[in-house]
């Protein structure tokens, strides 16, 4: 009988010991399963025609039909497909939706393995058009928007991001062509006459908008300064348009007639800081301040602007608005500062003036003060009375850990099933070898 409860014991142990690797065997095999069947998997995904040529045509993806649903998911970071236009209707026009039917992945589909039964024309692009007042559904909802960013850019995809007048945590995306307006503006508001339906993303989507009607409204005036690089100057039949990046919000250009940039010296490499206001789209008409700040060194020149243009570069970088130095050498700086800039404007400078403003920047820089290097040379009683208050202090720290405020305890934990450890609970294990352990024993005893 002992014999037999030491064989039971011994058979719980090397079950236990083995029974996690059981179940990782058997779970393997329904991902396999899983697998198989997604490479069998039919998809439907939706393009919309972006361009047109001679003989092809290019679509952008725009989402795949699950469930009687449009899901963009995160891994399908797909740009274009391009197709041979022989596979599209002869009326095939910019922003019609089409479906592709296939078993393959959407990074796997070309022009080669895409055939013209797979493509279907899901929606005719028409430019959405007002419904009259008294034609509009007993439903519909209302919404007065206004703008608050403008994507002008791509020509096929233009929106602006729109916010509820008085909400601006209600953001919503829309198109131009659904706005009813190719031109607009930030600040521009529109009572929008829609279904109800917002779409489930961020920024919101209007479902089916029947009207929209723009409201009187001054565009908001968005001033703000930045810095910009003149990358190239374009003749155009209204005169000379300056083409400036913006060198530090992504990169974007911007236009604007060369005379307002006020430089008759101005070449490709120039660096300016504009205050203008900032209307959402590229034009930078309204300008309100322009500095030169950089100039491009001309070969041709026998004058050397290297070493003001670095010292320039380093003084932008510094702030004077926190009142980090004293005012007197503060405002030496701030002067000298703008000395060495409104130089980069004079087009008869010598090499003399450009190395001796360099040099004054340079010192204006070095002699900034910092208010703490004079609170340093407090008197010597003041100093006494700050050493009295730190010590009252201290003394009313160590008051209060006497009083009896704990430290917090350690918080200690057995390994046993802590998740945290890494280490699985191994007691089924240890009780089953204590059976067997006892059954052994009491077996040679009785022998």
């Amino acid at each position: 009988m002992k014999n037999k409860i030491l064989a039971l014991g011994l058979s719980f142990t090397f079950l236990f010991a083995i029974s996690p690797n059981t179940y990782a065997s058997e779970s393997a095999n329904p991902k396999q399963e899983v697998n198989q069947e997604n490479q069998n998997e039919e998809h439907s995904y939706v393009f919309n025609v972006t361009n047109i040529s001679e003989n092809q045509v290019t679509l952008s993806y725009a989402g795949e039909i699950r469930n009687d649903a449009r899901e963009i998911t995160m891994d399908d970071n797909y740009n274009n497909l391009v197709l041979n236009q022989d596979l599209f209707a002869e009326d095939v026009s910019l922003k019609d939706e089409y479906q592709i039917k296939t078993t393959k992945n959407i990074h796997e589909l070309n022009k080669d393995n895409v055939k013209k039964e797979d493509l279907e024309l899901i929606q005719k692009y028409e430019k959405p058009v007002n419904m009259p007042v008294d034609q509009l559904p007993e439903n519909t909802d209302t919404i007065e928007v206004e703008v608050g960013e403008v994507f002008a850019n791509d020509p096929i995809n233009k929106a602006a991001n729109v916010f509820e007048v008085g909400n601006k945590d209600n953001l919503y995306s829309i198109s131009f062509d659904d706005l009813r307006d190719e031109n607009p503006k930030v600040g521009d508001k529109y009572k929008i006459y829609w279904d109800g339906i917002i779409m489930e993303s961020y920024p919101g989507q209007f479902g089916e908008i029947y009207r929209v009607e723009k409201l009187e409204s001054k565009p908001a005036e968005n001033w703000d300064t930045r810095e910009f690089e003149l990358v190239e100057i374009r003749d155009t039949k209204d005169g000379k348009e300056a083409v400036l990046k913006d060198l530090k919000f992504n990169k974007k250009t911007y236009w604007t007639y060369l005379d307002k940039l006020k430089d008759e010296n101005a070449q490709v490499g120039d660096r300016y800081l504009i205050t203008f206001n900032d209307k959402g789209d590229d034009d930078m008409t309204q300008i309100q301040k322009v500095e030169k700040w950089m100039k491009k060194e001309d070969p041709k020149s026998e004058i050397n602007y290297d070493g003001l243009n670095k010292v320039i570069d380093e003084a932008s970088k510094i702030v004077l608005g926190d009142q980090t130095y004293t005012k007197e050498s503060a405002e030496h700086f701030q002067n000298t500062f703008t000395d060495a800039k409104n130089l980069l404007k004079k087009p008869d400078a010598s090499q003399e003036e450009v190395d001796e403003a360099a040099k004054k920047l340079r010192n204006a820089i070095d002699g900034l003060t910092e208010e703490k290097e004079q609170e340093a040379q407090v008197a010597p009683e003041d100093k006494a009375k700050s050493n009295k208050s730190d010590e009252k202090s201290q003394n009313k720290k160590e008051n209060t850990k006497a009083a009896g405020v704990e430290e917090p305890k350690e918080d200690k934990k057995s390994v046993f099933g802590n998740p945290s450890t890494g280490i699985t609970s191994i007691a089924p294990i240890a009780v089953t070898a204590i059976l067997a352990g006892v059954g052994y024993a009491v077996s040679k005893k009785n022998k």
